[in-house]
């Protein structure tokens, strides 16, 4: 769920955005989905799936221990700085 959806079912303390604590939703693939053709995308291999904070497929060949330790020590997330005219 983004922002406004969240805000609109009163879940913005669980949902809405990334961050520690909140659900998750998400799907990895196995290829970058932005750099492959309209017309090879429902062949991409599907790594891994992440429904409610909760891994709900896991492919064979995806090590379990990627990101153990690291909660809690995640830097928070910030807009990326927005560029003017002539910086580049």
């Amino acid at each position: 769920m983004t922002p406004n959806p969240a805000r609109a079912a009163g879940a913005e303390h669980e949902s809405g955005r990334p961050a520690i604590g909140h659900r998750a939703d998400f799907t990895v693939f196995a290829e970058n989905p932005l750099a492959t053709p309209a017309t090879d995308l429902t062949g991409l291999p599907v790594v891994l799936t992440v429904a409610d904070g909760r891994a709900t497929h896991r492919d064979a060949g995806l090590r379990r221990n990627v990101g153990r330790g690291i909660r809690g020590r995640l830097a928070p997330l910030r807009p990326a700085a927005r560029r003017g005219p002539g910086k580049g």
